[in-house]
């Protein structure tokens, strides 16, 4: 799975904003504007005010990118639920 922030630059691009503008608009570290340009993962929070100081929403300034190599399987599970009576109450097991 994988996030795409080009929209985020196109935008910037479109605006004519540079990247020093937005880190001071938005309160944001060029660190974390780094790790955008790669792609990376960075927190929500950050998004929320990049988007605040762009007057922007989340698929505004990003995208999901699926990862072609990633197989989702759904695997049975191995736990065995008990066999409950009718009107028999639940046990609950402490383990954890």
């Amino acid at each position: 799975m994988g996030v795409s922030y080009s929209k985020l630059f196109k935008l910037m691009i479109d605006r004519k904003i540079r990247k020093g503008e937005l880190c001071k608009a938005a309160g944001i570290s060029s660190g974390s504007l780094l790790k955008i340009s790669k792609d990376e993962n960075i927190y929500v929070d950050i998004l929320a005010r990049i988007c605040g100081a762009l007057d922007c929403d989340f698929s505004d300034i990003m995208e999901y990118v699926p990862d072609k190599n990633a197989v989702i399987k759904s695997e049975p599970s191995n736990r065995q639920l008990p066999d409950l009576q009718v009107g028999e109450p639940a046990r609950v097991s402490e383990e954890v």
